[in-house]
């Protein structure tokens, strides 16, 4: 790996005054959003995206889950679409799953791919309640048929982190009332948030290891001022935002309110080192603060790779100017940190809360900077690849991932045919078709009925474009279904037959139309002869007709000589006979 050049810096800066922003929503607008006819319940996000180099990004897919606030919303009796929760996008921003009716239009976060899996398997936290540390919330697992396997109580959305098969790293807390004579105020009170994390079993919620806060990190090491604040809101003078574990059994604890990273030990549960803040381990050529999202990149037993995101700036104070991603090498024997690569956020802004890295297979770089869902994919030297965010400030996202994945769901593909046209002569069937988190499809092969009990007859066959696709067939077209059909032209699944919408402005007074026979509207009727064709038939006969009268005027005229050769041999027979 190398640093980011300062040229490159500049680049990535210049571009930020021509990249799309998110604009300001208005609640009784919903163009920031897209509908669909198959998901008439259902209002998706809506992107702004922009490609520099689509080739050299990496495969897969976007998995995002957008939320409005962070500590969720009361139920309501009032219709709403479905639209906030867990959402997966393909490269060009195209739909590929909506889970938001799964969750029930409830926030959900971290939604990714488990990478540890023999199968395909989802994870992601779903809200189940209010509240600011989501004191109500599951971590589920889902299969890639999108059905749950397994799922546990949780108590803070900020990780559920599948590391291994049926297990999973969460964050969580406990309060206390403490004495404050630790940072100099002997006999004053507080209330105060002790963070940490748990390694459980999803399937049984056993809890293997549990670690917090208390008497490993002390209120000195935060800076925020623990003695600040309602009595009953406990002081978060931690907030651990991410925990992963190594192959040897220790655990990443990434902490913002210290801008510490945290290497404990999994076997006695003490801090064996820190990265940044007060008590720092290392000797580093770089600073970072208010950090999110610590990944173990590659270790061995005195060397250790990390990406984080440098997020700078919180709510209350800037201590950068501009938000970056950072992958830094940390020497476990001499205790050095060094700077391997910087990513700075393209649009030059700070990213104050929440936010993502994460390295793909390729060595790209993708980072979530949560604003608005803003996201981009950087290649290893840091050459911008692609930015994308929300097309409104309505809705906001913690963090984003990419990964292949390969689904099929347990529900067939939806179907919404309608009939269209005011005279017998002009009518069509207008087909629309999606398939849910499918992402096999390569075509769609429709069916049409004479009635409920003939056979099915093949209508049209068309390639699957984006999340639903349209398809438009002669006729009066009933009793219709449609067949998904992978790329080596195999059935993966067949909707349901349904009856389509007869026509909504047919003349008053004149009976309605009834559902013409696929099989005698398709079938093959006289061939008409076109103008080229007529030209061929044309000369052929002109050819013909002169051929013949050639033919006619050859064999007279053979005729003839015949005649005239048999009279001349007539009277010189008679003269060799004489002889």
């Amino acid at each position: 790996m190398k640093s980011l050049a300062p040229h490159n810096l500049t680049i990535l800066w210049s571009l930020a005054p021509f990249l799309t922003t998110a604009v300001a929503f208005t609640p009784s607008d919903d163009s920031d959003l897209v509908s669909y006819v198959t998901l008439p319940n259902h209002r998706t996000i809506k992107w702004n995206i922009t490609h520099y180099d689509p080739q050299s990004r990496a495969p897969g897919y976007w998995f995002v889950a957008p939320y409005w606030v962070t500590a969720g919303e009361p139920y309501t009796t009032r219709w709403m679409p479905y639209q906030i929760g867990p959402q997966i996008f393909d490269q060009d921003a195209e739909l590929v799953w909506t889970g938001t009716e799964f969750t029930d239009n409830q926030n959900a976060f971290d939604l990714r791919v488990v990478e540890n899996s023999d199968k395909p398997l989802l994870s992601l936290i779903i809200q189940t309640g209010i509240g600011l540390d989501l004191e109500n919330a599951n971590g589920t697992v889902l299969n890639n048929n999108y059905e749950v396997v397994g799922s546990i109580p949780v108590n803070d959305k900020h990780e559920f982190y599948v590391y291994a098969p049926g297990k999973a790293l969460t964050i969580y807390h406990r309060q206390k009332v403490v004495d404050l004579a630790e940072i100099g105020l002997p006999g004053v009170s507080r209330l105060v948030k002790f963070q940490g994390f748990r390694d459980v079993d999803y399937m049984t919620a056993e809890v293997v290891f549990e670690w917090d806060s208390e008497g490993k990190i002390s209120l000195g090491e935060s800076y925020r001022s623990v003695e600040m604040g309602p009595p009953d809101d406990a002081a978060d003078y931690i907030h651990a935002n991410s925990v992963e574990k190594t192959t040897d059994g220790d655990y990443l604890l990434s902490c913002r309110h210290t801008n510490t990273i945290y290497f404990i030990s999994g076997r006695d549960g003490r801090i064996v080192w820190r990265l940044g803040g007060k008590r720092n381990s290392f000797e580093k050529d770089f600073i970072f603060s208010k950090q999110h999202d610590a990944r173990i990149i590659r270790q061995t037993s005195e060397r250790m790779v990390i990406s984080f995101l440098d997020n700078g700036a919180d709510e209350l104070s800037d201590d950068e100017t501009v938000s970056s991603a950072m992958i830094v090498e940390l020497d476990l024997v001499a205790y050095t940190a060094t700077l391997l690569n910087r990513y700075f956020r393209p649009d030059g802004e700070l990213t104050r809360r929440r936010g993502s890295t994460q390295l793909l297979p390729n060595n790209n770089l993708f980072v979530s900077w949560s604003d608005y869902g803003y996201i981009s994919e950087f290649d290893h030297d840091g050459r911008l690849l692609m930015e994308a965010r929300f097309a409104s400030d309505r809705f906001g996202n913690y963090r984003a991932y990419k990964y292949p994945w390969t689904a099929q769901p347990t529900e067939p593909p939806t179907l919404v045919a309608s009939v269209r046209g005011t005279e017998l002569s002009d009518l069509t069937t207008e087909f629309h078709v999606s398939w849910n988190g499918a992402t096999e499809v390569k075509s769609w092969r429709f069916r049409a009925r004479a009635n409920a009990t003939s056979e099915d007859v093949e209508i049209g066959m068309i390639p699957k474009k984006g999340f639903e696709s349209t398809f438009v067939a002669k006729g009066y077209m009933d009793w219709v279904s449609v067949e998904a059909v992978d790329g080596k032209g195999e059935t993966l699944d067949i909707s349901s037959v349904i009856r389509s919408d007869p026509p909504k402005y047919w003349p008053e007074g004149v009976e309605m139309p009834q559902a013409d026979d696929p099989v005698v509207l398709l079938a093959p009727g006289p061939q008409e002869l076109r103008p080229a064709n007529l030209l061929v038939v044309g000369i052929f006969a002109v050819s013909l007709a002169v051929g013949s009268i050639i033919w006619l005027c050859m064999g007279l005229f053979r005729y003839r000589y015949r005649r005239a050769y048999s009279w001349v041999l007539g009277g010189e027979g008679e003269g060799e006979d004489s002889l």
